[in-house]
């Protein structure tokens, strides 16, 4: 008798246990940390892909590519925190097809992660154009459970950014900023650039003051701002 074919492995595995990311499908990822619960971080991963990687088939007027993503999180120890994996299935109108054509494609989604070191592991794939790669980030998640002010992470975007086509549609993202994060940080000429943050005070008590200042410095490390 033969034995039954063993089923094929998926691909983004491979991509994510390789010891470097693997080029082929371009990505650009940030992932600032927010207090969650006493006992983990609310990390809120935003994935930014160039026009070039999706190719669409259309019927009946609407143009159809899968984006597939899978992400770990892994510790020193390689470890893994947490993982999942989703498909992103773009069904697209002509006018959305146009702006994603043009502007790209972003994906934005919450991991739940504990304090401590660690490295986001992504890899993603499309289906029609047959692209795949991965990005590895690190990740300093802190104790927001520590009896001392702290910042959150910074969710960063701009009036440009924001214009990106973006899914899936999370109501909790939603709820959760005003602003969502992009994984961009190059801004042309008369762009207006916007960050989200929170300060985690622990004093019980009357309200107090707490000053807040801001500097944005350029690659030599010139205050421009």
């Amino acid at each position: 008798s033969r034995a039954d074919p063993e089923p094929s492995r998926d691909p983004r595995a491979d991509l994510l246990a390789a010891g470097v990311p693997t080029a082929g499908l371009a990505m650009r990822v940030t992932a600032p940390a927010f207090r969650h619960t006493a006992s983990r971080a609310r990390v809120w991963v935003a994935v930014d892909m160039p026009p070039d990687v999706f190719e669409f088939a259309s019927s009946a007027g609407v143009a159809a590519e899968n984006l597939r993503l899978t992400y770990q999180v892994v510790d020193p120890a390689m470890k893994v925190v947490a993982s999942d994996a989703q498909d992103v299935q773009l069904r697209l109108r002509p006018e959305m097809r146009a702006e994603v054509e043009q502007k790209g494609f972003r994906v934005v989604f919450p991991i739940d992660v504990p304090p401590g070191r660690h490295q986001l592991r992504l890899a993603a794939r499309t289906e029609n154009a047959a692209r795949q790669g991965s990005v590895f980030a690190d990740l300093q998640v802190p104790d927001f459970s520590a009896d001392r002010l702290m910042w959150s992470g910074a969710s960063m975007s701009s009036l440009a950014a924001i214009r990106v086509p973006t899914g899936p549609g999370d109501l909790q993202a939603a709820k959760a900023f005003a602003l969502l994060p992009a994984a961009v940080r190059t801004f042309k000429r008369g762009d207006r650039v916007a960050v989200y943050a929170e300060a985690y005070d622990p004093v019980a008590g009357p309200a107090r003051t707490i000053d807040l200042s801001a500097i944005v410095r350029d690659v030599s490390g010139k205050v421009v701002f």
